[in-house]
């Protein structure tokens, strides 16, 4: 009797493992009909996503012509440097990118350094030396890299205690924009170490990653420069945060250098079995033949900037590379000189690299302009109005008339405009001083002394020559008696450490003195009063008026 108890509770107990061991396979075989056939056709799509790749296909813009047809900017083809993002690629990024600038050393040239924030010493540079849109651009710069919602999470939800940005009223938000602006440049760059995980390039292991990830962003930088020098470090996290904002904009191609060397190019293209994610790829740039050449009415090409990144995204640009007209008629005319570009859709390896073409739409180039000025009249314009400052500059013009000496040697700027009076077309308009737009449209060439002359003068140089050289005084506003200026008599430093120019002293180059630049109407003035004596009847159309270059009068003196 009891064995058949003992028999009946191990059948029960078999029974009992059968049923749970039936409902575990039942379990493994719904999963796998769900990711095989049910949702099959989507996690497919879903894999393939990553090893599938737009690629744009740049358009040439189109010419500038001066009335003869002569081409006074034109496109060009070129050579560039791409990364493309993959799974597989990402885990050797660091390694690929050593050995990208081992190669670029051995040629001359270096990967493109788009990111504002530099380092020794740590700053912001932007472009431009006016304060408004240096602010505008650093806060937009900021938040796309996150520095708002940390700084939210930090400061701003505890103090409010709100727990989204989108909750915060306006006076909050200028309190948040407040803390992002005075976020330092070096908190900043300690923050972006943090951010984009750089202790990975220390190719740590699993347990060193976890007491990397507790520490601050200050303490993963002094890691890194115990095994890598500023220049590399900040190299990697220029790589990192272009990968970062092309993500934004759909998975594109990285652009790493352009305007490579064709001997440059060639030595990559037989290297790329070894780098894994990169691709030479061919792109139009812009170039300017006749160099300064009516460099103020042409104008500049430039990257897109920070504070204009969502309108130009919405229009089709790729805020990460695409270049824009600054000034001038490139950007008066940037919509019909920019064309349509086209794009690849390409399937990738693991590798990045492309191994099937699935779509491509062509590119266009942009419409040509062209310009009523005459090349060899601007070019004689410029160089008459270049030798004449020289000259001015270098001593000192007696008036024939007047007999006294007046002092020019401050000449450093002017203008020169010839008008078709039948018509009212402009056939010359110069400017000096003048600039090579090449500078801009091709990259490495604005080097940083370039920068420095262009957007970041050394006023206070500038000054203490003038003064010394001109012996230049002003009124002292308490004692009203006249003393020696100084610095900040002729600029003024703002709290933020920038300088500006308030009475317009130095030459800018970028600054087109021919259509902006404020000046003494002169003898033109005499039309307009010459007009008004006609028609009061003060003078006659026979009147002679001897002009020996001073006006006495005995009430109101000379």
């Amino acid at each position: 009797m009891n064995f058949k108890k003992e028999k009946k509770n191990k059948v029960n107990r078999y029974i009992g493992l059968l049923v749970i061991m039936v409902i575990i396979f039942g379990i493994l075989i719904n999963q796998m009909v769900s990711l095989q056939v049910i949702n099959g056709a989507e996690y497919y799509n879903r894999a393939n996503v990553e090893f599938i790749k737009n690629i744009d296909n740049q358009s040439p813009r189109g010419e500038i012509l001066d009335r003869e047809g002569r081409v006074l900017a034109s496109s060009t083809q070129s050579y560039n440097l791409i990364y493309v993002d993959t799974i597989e690629v990402r885990k050797v990024l660091f390694k690929t990118m050593d050995k990208v600038r081992e190669l670029l050393t051995q040629s001359n040239q270096e990967i493109n350094d788009t990111l504002a924030l530099k380092s020794e010493p740590f700053r912001f540079e932007f472009g431009s030396n006016d304060a408004d849109y240096i602010k505008r651009s650093e806060l937009r710069w900021k938040k796309d890299r996150g520095i708002n919602d940390y700084l939210f999470l930090d400061v701003v939800s505890k103090e409010t205690g709100k727990s989204k940005i989108s909750d915060l009223n306006e006076k909050e938000t200028d309190y948040l924009d407040e803390l992002i602006l005075a976020f330092t440049p070096t908190q900043t760059y300690h923050y972006l170490m943090k951010f984009y995980n750089l202790y990975e390039a220390l190719d740590p292991t699993k347990e060193e990653k976890e007491l990397f990830k507790k520490m601050d962003g200050e303490q993963i930088h002094e890691a890194l420069l115990k095994e890598f020098d500023e220049e590399t470090i900040r190299s990697y996290l220029l790589i990192k945060d272009n990968i970062k904002m092309e993500s934004y904009s759909g998975s594109k191609a990285v652009t790493l250098v352009q305007n490579m060397t064709e001997n440059s190019a060639f030595t990559f293209l037989h290297q790329l079995s070894g780098l894994p994610g990169i691709d030479v790829e061919t792109n139009p740039i812009r170039i300017y033949p006749y160099e300064t050449l009516g460099s103020h009415v042409i104008g500049y090409l430039n990257p897109i900037p920070e504070e204009s990144k969502d309108h130009y995204e919405e229009r089709g640009y790729d805020i990460s590379k695409d270049y824009i007209g600054r000034s001038g008629i490139e950007s008066m005319f940037e919509e019909r000189l920019k064309g349509n570009k086209g794009v690849r859709t390409v399937e990738v390896d693991k590798n990045g690299r492309p191994t099937r073409e699935l779509f491509e739409l062509e590119p266009y180039p942009g419409n040509n302009i062209q310009l009523t000025l005459d090349a060899n009249l601007q070019n004689t314009a410029e160089r008459a109005l270049e030798d004449m400052i020289i000259n001015l500059s270098e001593e000192n013009t007696k008036h024939s008339i007047a007999g006294y000496y007046q002092d020019s040697s401050n000449a450093n700027r002017g203008a020169v405009v010839a008008i078709e009076v039948a018509t009212g077309n402009v056939l010359a308009l110069a400017s000096y001083p003048k600039y090579d737009p090449n500078v801009f449209a091709v990259p490495g060439r604005l080097t940083d002394e370039l920068y420095e002359e262009f957007f970041n003068p050394d006023y206070r140089g500038f000054a203490e020559e003038l003064i010394q050289e001109k012996n230049v005084v002003t009124i002292d506003s308490i004692t009203n008696t006249s003393r020696k200026a100084t610095f900040d008599d002729l600029f003024r430093t703002q709290d933020d450490g920038r300088v500006i120019d308030p009475y317009d002293l130095y030459p800018k180059p970028l600054f087109n003195y021919a259509t902006l630049g404020l000046a003494p109407p002169g003898s033109t003035f005499k039309l307009v009063t010459g007009l008004a004596a006609l028609e009061e009847g003060v003078i006659g159309a026979n009147t002679i008026i001897n002009d020996r270059g001073a006006f006495v009068n005995d009430q109101i003196g000379t």
